[in-house]
């Protein structure tokens, strides 16, 4: 019974602790997600060139700037006017989903072509 007692409360400390955990990292969360809002400069777009390289399109106001970022060193590279933002479509045909079914395609054709082959050999 003295045993059973313990491994209850060990339990249910267990169980306190991890809500408390879970209440505090999330009174954390929310405090930590105001302190990244910025009201006067955007991350437009990011692209990673490589570990820890990267270039960002900002804008600052109505100015927009491109920068490349590095472990040790920040560079303006250029400005940027309105116009010369220019969207970029969005190109599907480099996607994972594609190359893999283009991947297939082929071998599903090479193994026609081989059984073609065989068959013509006969």
């Amino acid at each position: 019974m003295k045993e059973f007692l313990h491994i209850s409360l060990l339990f249910i400390g267990f169980i306190v602790v991890l809500f408390a955990a879970y209440y505090f990292t999330k009174f954390i969360g929310s405090k930590m997600s105001y302190s990244n809002i910025a009201r006067h400069i955007k991350v437009l777009d990011r692209v990673f060139l490589g570990n820890d390289k990267s270039i960002c399109i900002i804008q600052a106001g109505k100015r927009f700037f491109v920068i490349g970022i590095t472990n040790h060193h920040i560079e303006l590279i250029s400005e940027l006017n309105e116009a010369e933002l220019v969207s970029i479509s969005d190109d599907s045909s480099g996607s994972f989903s594609n190359i893999f079914e283009a991947y297939i395609n082929r071998l599903g054709n090479k193994k026609k072509d081989k059984g073609q082959g065989m068959n013509r050999i006969h």
